[in-house]
């Protein structure tokens, strides 16, 4: 199962990597929109100093439309909370 997804997957990362490379090239030699290029190497900067955005927190009505459950259970108040001394 495993080396079947190997061999699966080894392709598809060579085809990506290329690609990439001529992605890369294409920037760096002028070829590109500036728009794009420059959407290229903010993104790269991202990765490179790992300030990527954090994702979005799912609300209730998210997690209910992906079929998941959620239920909010009361608390006790804690003792310090309820005695201040």
């Amino acid at each position: 199962m495993v080396v079947q997804a190997f061999l699966t997957m080894l392709p598809r990362l060579g085809a990506g990597e290329r690609l990439d490379a001529i992605s890369d090239r294409a920037v760096a030699s002028g070829g590109l929109p500036q728009f794009d290029a420059m959407r290229a190497i903010r993104a790269l900067e991202e990765m490179r100093s790992d300030r990527r955005q954090r994702p979005a927190r799912p609300t209730p009505a998210v997690l209910a439309g992906m079929g998941i459950g959620m239920v909010r259970a009361p608390s006790a108040p804690s003792e310090t909370a309820v005695n201040d001394g």
